[in-house]
C-alpha cells in the first residue's frame, strides 16, 4: 500500500519548468499562463521569477545542444536578458503544459493557438522551454537550485 501511494503522490507533485526565452513580449505570454486553461490540474509555483542564464548554468540546463554548431549563436541568445522561469505542479502536468506551450520546437509546426504558434519566431527564438518529461523537470530543477535560481 505505501508504495501505491508514493506512487499516486509522484503523480499528484509532478512538476514542469517553463521559461520565457529572451525576445518575446513576455507581459503577453504571463497573461496566457496566468488564464491557462490546465489551472484545475496543476497549480503554479513562483509564477513568474525573473532571471538571467550564464553560460554556467545554460551548459548546464542544455547539455544535450552545448557541443551543437548553432551553440554559440544559442549562448548569446539565451544570454542577452531577462529570462522568466515559471514551476507548475499537478497531475499530468508537463502533457497539459506541453500541449499548451506546442510540443515542436519550431513555432510554424504548432498550432496558432499555441505559446510557440503565437509568439515563437524560430527554433531557436520559439518563446518558451517547457519540460518534455517529468524525469526533465527534476533534473532542471536541480540545476536552477545549484545555481540560485529558485529555492
Amino acid at each position: 500500500m505505501k508504495q501505491q501511494t508514493s506512487a499516486v503522490e509522484q503523480l499528484i507533485k509532478e512538476r514542469c519548468v517553463t521559461i520565457l526565452k529572451p525576445g518575446v513580449s513576455k507581459p503577453d505570454i504571463v497573461c496566457y499562463f496566468i488564464n491557462f486553461e490546465f489551472r484545475p490540474n496543476g497549480s503554479p509555483n513562483g509564477l513568474f521569477q525573473k532571471f538571467i542564464f550564464t553560460e554556467g548554468l545554460l551548459r548546464e540546463f542544455y547539455p544535450h545542444i552545448v557541443n551543437k554548431p548553432y551553440w554559440p549563436e544559442f549562448l548569446d541568445f539565451m544570454t542577452s536578458e531577462e529570462c522568466l522561469i515559471g514551476i507548475f505542479q499537478g497531475f499530468g502536468v508537463v502533457k497539459s503544459v506541453l500541449e499548451f506551450v506546442g510540443e515542436k520546437t519550431d513555432p510554424q509546426k504548432n498550432p496558432p493557438h499555441t505559446i510557440r504558434g503565437k509568439f515563437g519566431i524560430n527554433v531557436q527564438s520559439n518563446a518558451v522551454h517547457c519540460s518534455r518529461t517529468p524525469e526533465d523537470a527534476e533534473r532542471e530543477l536541480q540545476v536552477l537550485r545549484k545555481h540560485g535560481i529558485i529555492v
